[in-house]
């Protein structure tokens, strides 16, 4: 401020000439007064002058910054305090999310760091949400515009929701539908609520059943295992398999040739390949022979239960009964209870084409029931099933309200303050961890990725290996100390050792290099 703009410069012009002559000391005063006024930096005048400059960031003088400090909460050890204040609305309406936490430890440290929310892993209860979906092929390529959109067949009136499609080929759609009613026909035309493009529907694959006719079980073989591969000479892609067998009990006993030699209560002892987790075997006796010895019938005492697999007769308990050929009857066995289909195509037309990929089974008859709609059902969500991945809730780490920091620094000890009067939420807690990368203390260097376990064929480092779980269990690693570098060559020579990393819940392989 230049001297003409000074009040004390002025007061003389302002002030009577008789005041200035007969009251000169009161005009002293106020000539002193404002001179005074303008003297300090936080005198009435100055202030007045400069509450507009005073207020803005970038024009406030020194002395008044930490009052910015107190106003905006800010006890950060940063430098260019301008810039923070004048994005402090941005970072303000971020605020306990974890882009504030990265961008406020971008700020102390410099660093990156790795947030884990706990309740993204908690079981709980009736939390699986269960849908149905049907899939149609149509003879249209859609854009993926469509999905979301209804599509409505002119001739049966059935409508669906497009959650997803898929490309076939050129000239065909998969699409995926939710909420459908009615039943599309084969070959109908059907229009979209996004435009009027018109397109016709091709057949599908909507069940395989195992059976010669009916319901019976005829047809549905014997001696077959979950998970047997179903295929197609038709379509290569098309795949299958079976879910579910039935579980039987014997039925009877053939008597193909009865030998020589065999008495009266003769034991007739089984074993079985294939069983339930719940199993009895069965029970019999030689009940009636000829003159020769020869069985001529067979006292079925217990049926058994629980067969995944015909029984086979392994011996009979007898004094000199030789020779005998008998044949054991379980129709259920095995027998084809359940088929899903995991790949569909609408070039399988045929039943024939059909071809069951299996070890031991025998006897099916496959049925293909084609129609427009393939109906399959999918949890949307599994957070309720039971896995090493989801754990029960402790309302300590494991709770829907706690979040855990990653970094390579402990962060809490150095800015706990910063943490929890500026981002943490109210009613969280806040868990904190330091980073540790694998070492190996050796004199020729080599690489270690991150490790759970670790072995060369028969020779394990067992002694040379110290485990370090992490409490989320996300990452896992361990530390390798003192070990010699001619042990470890010695032994593997240009081997890399096998070992696995646990990512986001599940097992991952990896190896180490040896260098």
């Amino acid at each position: 401020m230049s001297e003409f703009e000074k009040i004390s410069f002025l007061v003389n012009q302002y002030i009577p000439e008789f005041i200035r002559d007969d009251y000169s000391a009161f005009a002293d005063f106020i000539k002193t007064y404002y001179e005074w006024s303008e003297s300090d930096t936080f005198t009435p005048w100055n202030v007045v002058n400069n509450i507009q400059n005073w207020n803005d960031i970038d024009t406030t003088i020194p002395e008044l910054v930490y009052l910015f400090k107190e106003e905006f909460g800010l006890n950060l050890p940063i430098d260019d305090i301008a810039l923070y204040i004048k994005h402090f609305k941005e970072i303000l309406s971020i605020k306990g999310s974890a882009r504030s936490l990265r961008l406020y430890t971008q700020i102390l440290e410099g660093i990156p760091i790795e947030i884990f929310y706990p309740n993204r892993y908690l079981i709980k209860s009736s939390d699986g949400e269960w849908k149905t979906y049907h899939n149609i092929y149509i003879n249209t390529l859609l854009t993926t515009d469509y999905i979301s959109q209804k599509i409505l067949g002119i001739t049966s009136q059935a409508e669906g929701i497009i959650e997803d499609i898929n490309y076939v080929d050129d000239n065909l759609c998969l699409l995926k539908l939710s909420n459908v009613k009615g039943n599309f026909t084969l070959n109908e035309i059907t229009v979209f609520s996004l435009s009027n493009i018109n397109t016709t529907i091709s057949n599908i694959v909507e069940s395989i059943t195992a059976s010669d006719s009916g319901n019976n079980y005829n047809g549905s073989g014997n001696d077959y295992q979950e998970n047997d591969s179903i295929i197609s000479t038709q379509d290569s892609n098309f795949e299958a398999k079976i879910t579910k067998v039935w579980s039987g009990s014997l039925d009877s006993i053939t008597i193909t040739s009865g030998g020589t030699n065999f008495a009266v209560g003769d034991i007739l002892n089984f074993t079985v390949e294939e069983k339930a987790d719940y199993y009895a075997l069965p029970f019999a006796k030689v009940s009636k022979v000829s003159l020769t010895g020869a069985i001529e019938e067979i006292d079925i005492l217990y049926k058994g239960y629980g067969f995944r697999s015909i029984p086979v007769i392994s011996s009979i308990t007898t004094t000199s009964g030789i020779n005998s050929i008998l044949v054991v009857n379980s129709a259920l066995s095995g027998a084809i209870r359940e088929i899903q289909i995991i790949y569909n195509s609408n070039l399988v037309t045929e039943s024939s084409s059909l071809q069951i990929i299996t070890e031991n089974g025998i006897n099916a008859i496959l049925n293909l029931n084609l129609g427009t709609l393939f109906e399959f059902n999918t949890y949307k969500k599994d957070g309720s099933f039971l896995s090493d991945e989801f754990k029960l809730q402790d309302s300590n780490y494991w709770q829907e309200y706690s979040y855990k920091i990653t970094s390579s620094v402990d962060l809490l000890s150095k800015y706990n303050d910063i943490y929890s009067k500026t981002l943490h939420p109210v009613g969280f807690k806040l868990f904190a961890d330091i980073s540790r990368e694998s070492t190996v203390n050796t004199t020729r260097p080599y690489y270690v990725d991150s490790i759970l376990e670790i072995g060369i064929g028969a020779i394990v480092l067992q002694n040379t290996i110290s485990t370090e779980q992490f409490v989320d269990r996300i990452k896992n690693k361990i530390i390798i100390n003192d070990v010699p570098y001619n042990i470890i060559i010695d032994s593997v020579k240009d081997n890399i050792i096998s070992s696995y990393e646990r990512q986001n819940g599940s097992f991952v392989s990896s190896e180490i290099e040896i260098s």
